[in-house]
């Protein structure tokens, strides 16, 4: 303690941490943690394996989304849209997997379509990239 106390007192890191915070903004970093892999940014807390997990998402009221009938339990889908200002989707389409960059791709667990008054939830079951994976898929990048 005593030897943290007189760094902290001396603030003899000052420099370094003040070149490490630097170097992080000119990097994109704007999170803790983040890490760097193969140039890649990872931020905030990722798990070390995938994780599979609910997205609840709200259907405004009105709103009929694309394919819609593809939304049946259990089976995959991707969905890509639009959000309103109350974060629920007002326009929406529904697509066979693989999507793409801007697809939300999973497995429907509850679909409940919006009507004329009352907004409408789709559940999906997803699966949040783990760390293994992200280095794994970066490691095939690498030169």
């Amino acid at each position: 303690m005593a030897q943290f106390g007189e760094c902290v007192t001396t603030r003899k890191y000052k420099d370094y941490i003040q070149a490490e915070v630097q170097e992080g903004r000119r990097i994109g970093v704007s999170s803790t943690p983040t890490l760097l892999v193969n140039q890649r940014g990872v931020q905030g807390f990722v798990a070390y394996e995938n994780e599979k997990t609910d997205r609840n998402l709200l259907v405004a009221p009105g709103v009929t989304l694309t394919d819609q009938a593809k939304l049946q339990t259990g089976k995959e889908v991707c969905l890509t849209g639009e959000l309103d200002s109350n974060r629920r989707l007002s326009k929406g389409a529904v697509a066979d997997p693989p999507g793409n960059d801007q697809s939300l791709c999973g497995v429907v667990k509850s679909f409940k379509p919006s009507t004329a008054s009352q907004a409408g939830e789709l559940v999906l079951e997803t699966i949040v990239q783990g760390l293994k994976e992200i280095i794994e898929e970066e490691l095939k990048k690498a030169p």
